[in-house]
């Protein structure tokens, strides 16, 4: 069990809350003879099959992702640098881990056994300009429906990289519904002849890590069949049978199947 206190702001820290689940399934049968139909001989010679099937689920899905945070949206990767060194360049500088190196800056120099090797300049505090930004880029992150903001105060990883600031608690949805009908007739003593058709829908919707970034799944599965038995001899029977099935799906982003179906 998941003793949960949901009163309880401390997320953090807080005993675990059980995700929702909530899965429904449902249905009828419904058959018999055709009465409108009229008798053959003083029986019912035609008779119908019809059953629905739906399906609900809702399956609540918990994911910790990283984003960036305002102060890198500026360029600025200054609490990013580790209080640990780096070996020495061949220039015999040393840097904090984390650093940020211009790669607009890179240049040859020759080290003391003469081989050329080349190196770069750090960006200074670690803050790189925004005029240094690519400007889709910089339009990206200036815009919450591309790249999102923090949401959690996540936490600073070894590295140096910050992570899991940013929490998502969308449920994963599957819906599903089936029908199927059938009539069945005799034409004679020798003669049965049967219709079938079945559809059935399906809509799915996966969360994934970010809102407008889901994946929405649109399928329909349609198929029918008729048939016509005949008893030729009391030893053989022939039966003809003819079939259909189509498959239609769509599959894509939440924010491209908006209002589609």
């Amino acid at each position: 069990s998941f003793p949960c206190d949901k009163t309880n702001t401390d997320v953090s820290n807080r005993a675990a809350c059980a995700p929702p689940w909530n899965q429904n399934q449902f249905g009828f049968t419904l058959g018999g003879p055709v009465f409108f139909v009229p008798k053959a001989g003083g029986q019912r010679k035609t008779f119908f099959f019809t059953s629905y099937e739906g399906y609900r689920l809702r399956r609540g899905q918990a994911s910790r992702s990283n984003v960036p945070t305002a102060a890198q949206r500026r360029g600025d990767f200054s609490q990013n640098l580790l209080t640990r060194t780096t070996v020495a360049d061949v220039l015999g500088r040393t840097f904090r881990q984390g650093q940020i190196f211009d790669p607009l800056s890179s240049r040859a120099v020759t080290d003391a056994s003469g081989r050329t090797r080349y190196i770069r300049e750090p960006f200074v505090n670690n803050i790189i300009p925004l005029s240094r930004f690519d400007g889709v880029a910089a339009k990206m992150m200036q815009d919450a429906a591309f790249v999102p903001s923090p949401n959690a105060p996540g936490e600073m990883s070894s590295n140096g990289n910050n992570a899991y600031n940013f929490l998502d608690g969308r449920s994963r949805k599957d819906d599903w519904n089936q029908v199927n009908l059938r009539t069945d007739h005799q034409l004679s003593n020798n003669d049965m002849i049967f219709a079938r058709w079945t559809i059935t829908n399906t809509s799915t919707f996966s969360p994934n890590a970010f809102p407008g970034f889901a994946t929405i799944g649109n399928q329909r599965n349609m198929n029918g069949t008729l048939s016509w038995s005949k008893v030729i001899t009391p030893t053989t029977l022939n039966e003809m049978r003819f079939g259909y099935m189509g498959w239609f799906e769509l599959n894509a982003a939440e924010d491209h199947l908006a209002g589609l179906d």
